[in-house]
């Protein structure tokens, strides 16, 4: 009988194994956070606020039968399955019993506003973290003339030079923090992006990380329906902004915006844009001349065609003496299932925050996982 019990229970006569920590944050030889803590601290925030959601009673209700259905169509669907496919799928199932759908208006809606449809279905799903901006890595881009003056004194000793070849990846996510506020026309979102620039093919270097720009955000979405002229004003949002590269004097780099953005789509032509004018506000000691580089906003445009993206955003401090800016073209193409190819050319100030005030002139080539929808 003891022999049968002592195999019932083996865990008494064993060691009780160590708690392992699988996020601990290491801290860097001068006593301030390493880059592992810039990138976990906002997912902390984003985690929290969201959690705190249900005990402020603001969860939300449960799905209708087209919600329901839409979500359990997103889990089950396939990788080549669109989103407008299934949108039509579930629109025609009744809301309720005895209930009959109304058809469709004609003419299809773009695909922002199918994104836009379904992360909102999406969103009865806790802590769903989406695609903010597009998530891509550039394998390699070539900048014709790298900057090499900030990091005379530090990176580089006597002789050394940065490549002008490099790799450099975006990735970026929202989290919904309250969803139908005012009236059930607005949500709060928490956003975070991080741009990262390598230096992978400079072993004498030993390829670090030339740079990291990291951006939290808050914003406020509402959705508008308004239009003229075939256009539909289909998304108004206001939020807080700053972005940093997270280093010491004389590294650092930082500004803080409130920003406005308005976008507004053409169902015919399948194309976007996007207006986002912002007022810096904050400590800009690091670098006190950020807006003659960068302006007061910046203009996108989309346009998508067999599933080939378009893409176009331009800045300009809008001065008619020292005029300065800076543009980006983009190209994403199918490549193999989800993944997709990606060309990026970008001219001009604030490539990145380190090269704010120094024009670059930059081309590159890699995979997209998410588009700009």
């Amino acid at each position: 009988m003891k022999r049968a019990m002592a195999n019932r229970h083996p865990s008494r006569d064993m060691k009780p194994k160590p708690i392992t920590r699988p996020f601990q944050v290491q801290r860097s030889t001068q006593g301030h956070p390493s880059g592992s803590c810039v990138v976990f601290v906002p997912l902390l925030i984003g985690f929290f606020g969201f959690a705190a959601v249900p005990a402020l009673g603001l969860a939300q209700p449960l799905p209708t039968q087209r919600e329901q259905c839409l979500l359990d169509a997103i889990k089950q669907a396939g990788e080549e399955t669109t989103i407008g496919a299934l949108r039509k799928s579930c629109d025609r199932q009744p809301e309720s019993p005895g209930e009959v759908t109304e058809a469709p208006e004609e003419g299809e809606p773009t695909v922002p506003t199918e994104r836009q449809q379904a992360e909102k279905t999406a969103q009865i799903s806790p802590f769903l973290i989406a695609a903010h901006r597009p998530n891509y890595g550039l394998l390699a881009t070539y900048n014709f003339d790298p900057n090499d003056q900030p990091f005379q004194d530090t990176l580089l000793d006597e002789g050394d030079a940065l490549s002008n070849v490099e790799a450099m990846f975006q990735l970026s996510f929202k989290i919904p923090i309250v969803t139908s506020i005012f009236w059930g026309h607005g949500d709060l979102f928490f956003a975070y992006t991080q741009r990262s620039f390598w230096q992978v093919y400079n072993p004498d270097l030993s390829s670090p990380f030339r740079e990291n720009n990291f951006e939290p955000e808050a914003f406020l979405s509402f959705d508008a329906n308004w239009g003229l002229w075939g256009w539909k004003n289909s998304l108004v949002s206001l939020g807080v902004d700053h972005q940093s590269n997270g280093r010491n004097d004389p590294l650092s780099r930082s500004w803080n915006r409130a920003f406005a953005q308005i976008v507004v789509e053409n169902p015919k032509y399948n194309v976007y844009f996007s207006l986002k004018p912002w007022l810096i506000f904050g400590d800009l000691s690091d670098n006190p001349d950020i807006e003659k580089f960068m302006g007061h906003g910046e203009l996108q445009g989309v346009y998508q065609r067999n599933n080939h993206t378009f893409g176009l955003q331009v800045r300009n401090n809008l001065r008619s003496e020292s005029n300065r800016g800076g543009y980006q073209l983009d190209w994403s193409f199918p490549l193999y299932k989800r993944w997709r190819g990606y060309i990026q050319y970008f001219n001009g100030y604030g490539y990145s925050l380190i090269d704010y005030n120094r024009n670059q002139n930059v081309i590159g080539i890699g995979v997209q996982v998410s588009d700009y929808f």
